[in-house]
């Protein structure tokens, strides 16, 4: 007579220790390879270092003369944030260390400092390369600000240069005094018409000298910074 599918499961729950103990030593042998693998593979495997630096971004001022604070705003952020990770950066670091290691860059929430992290199974090479992209990303920025001061320089400097050379001839020819064989009116008309283009003249002097000091101070600050 057949036996009732409960008895069946009963006595097979009561057959696994004894299985188990029947294969004691198969199981203890898959045991203590898998031990030695997982202890053989710690030792091969190197370790890898985490190190990051922290790069604090300068807060970006329109006006060097103005007393108020300026701020890092999110485009900022995100503009050092592409730089920080482009090959320009990387090509400065490779130039210093001889190889660019891959790095990440993360924003520390409502600041303006970012988190340059880099992995390496050599904890000293991981901290050198974390400081090396801060350090590299910064004089970066630097440089390519005082490109943009330099350019701005250059552009400025000839529309200055034949503002003043314009206003040392009409000086001369006023000291000259060549209007006297002129009839009164022409005279007159002329003098009048010289007056207005001194008067032009000293606007555009002015204004360029004025934006040529500010471009100075500003490069003399980037250069100190």
């Amino acid at each position: 007579m057949d036996r009732p599918p409960g008895n069946d499961y009963e006595l097979e729950l009561r057959d696994y220790p004894g299985v188990v103990w029947r294969r004691r030593v198969l199981i203890l042998v898959v045991v203590l390879v898998a031990v030695t693998v997982v202890v053989a593979l710690s030792f091969v495997q190197a370790p890898v270092y985490s190190a990051t630096a922290e790069l604090e971004l300068p807060a970006a001022t329109a006006d060097l003369a103005s007393a108020t604070e300026s701020t890092t705003s999110s485009t900022d952020l995100a503009t050092a944030m592409v730089r920080l990770q482009s090959d320009a950066v990387a090509g400065r670091v490779r130039r210093v260390l001889g190889s660019a290691p891959p790095m990440t860059a993360s924003v520390i929430p409502d600041t303006s400092i970012i988190r340059v992290t880099v992995e390496s199974s050599d904890r000293r090479q991981a901290a050198t390369a974390a400081d090396t992209y801060a350090r590299e990303y910064l004089a970066d920025r630097k440089a390519r600000a005082l490109d943009g001061v330099n350019d701005a320089l250059v552009r400025m400097q000839p529309r200055l240069a034949e503002a003043e050379a314009r206003w040392n001839v009409l000086l001369d020819e006023f000291e000259l005094d060549d209007l006297k064989g002129e009839p009164i009116v022409n005279g007159e008309l002329a003098l009048r018409r010289r007056e207005l283009e001194l008067a032009e003249l000293d606007r555009i002097i002015r204004e360029g000298r004025v934006q040529r000091s500010g471009l100075l101070t500003r490069k003399a600050v980037i250069e100190a910074s």
